[in-house]
């Protein structure tokens, strides 16, 4: 997992907060990985763990940042499918083989998708693993739509990460919409750049790095009437999905740190995604 440790007011976390236990069943395409870094200078090596998401026999999508660093590359990762227990059970496979987003920006998040290949399938039973149902290309997911974020992520702020598959619900908000992203930009000017140009929809002329309209953002808690959040995603979460019914519409990127406790998580867009995905796995 990587902390931001820059001047960003977002740090990438993984940790479903106020959530209930879920059964492997009800989200059969969610894996849990095991990602090993190396360090190419040193050799030193270093592990993270994430989530991910099933989308082909051999394919699994995750975030970027659960297989880089700042200092770090991809050796290889183990991947747990088809169990709720992040230790035992179901079938364990290695991936060695990863791409990510050639314009992944560590430092707002933009891009932050990346995908893994197993080097033997995932034996596809549709109860306990299973292919996930993604985002077609240019879907919407309206304002104020329930959405469940998964994950084996922390359960308490100073807790250590959950053994099993923990859920929650939280609304969609719309990063572009409404007066809202103006305020934001105010608050985290470093994050989303001039808050004017992004008042002027700049996302939407795709001549900005930051790709704002390539997020998710779900909400955490009642930002504009200063209310603390309840659930949320945060260490051990990140590159999990987002699910909207069945449809996996986002993958975890990143969430505000404490400093900023109001403004909302982060998910890579999965339809805004949906043609790189294809072009790099076939899928």
């Amino acid at each position: 997992m990587y902390d931001m440790n820059l001047e960003s007011e977002y740090e990438y976390e993984d940790r479903i907060i106020a959530g209930a236990y879920a059964d492997i069943k009800e989200f059969p395409s969610t894996v849990y990985l095991v990602v090993t870094l190396i360090d190419p200078t040193t050799n030193n090596i270093a592990q993270s763990s994430c989530g991910g998401t099933i989308i082909s026999d051999y394919w699994v999508l995750t975030a970027c940042h659960c297989v880089i660093t700042s200092d770090m590359v991809f050796k290889e990762a183990q991947l747990r499918a088809g169990s709720a227990s992040k230790d035992l059970g179901g079938e364990v496979r290695m991936a060695y083989t990863h791409i990510m987003h050639e314009r992944f920006d560590p430092i707002v998040a933009a891009n932050d998708i990346a995908l893994l290949k197993v080097s033997s399938p995932f034996p596809i039973d549709g109860v306990e693993i299973k292919i996930a149902n993604l985002a077609t290309e240019g879907q919407i997911v309206p304002i104020g739509t329930q959405a469940t974020i998964v994950g084996w992520g922390k359960t308490t702020m100073e807790g250590e990460t959950s053994p099993y598959l923990q859920k929650a619900q939280m609304k969609v908000i719309g990063c572009m919409q409404e007066s809202m992203i103006c305020t934001l930009a105010n608050k985290a000017d470093v994050v989303f750049g001039s808050a004017g140009k992004f008042c002027e929809n700049e996302c939407y002329k795709q001549t900005t790095r930051w790709a704002i309209c390539s997020w998710i953002c779900k909400m955490k808690g009642d930002f504009l009437n200063n209310m603390p959040a309840m659930e949320s995603g945060y260490k051990g979460d990140s590159g999990g999905p987002l699910f909207v019914d069945d449809v996996v519409v986002g993958v975890f990127s990143a969430v505000s740190m404490e400093s900023l406790p109001k403004l909302p998580n982060l998910f890579s867009r999965v339809s805004f995604f949906r043609d790189w995905i294809r072009s790099n796995s076939g899928v």
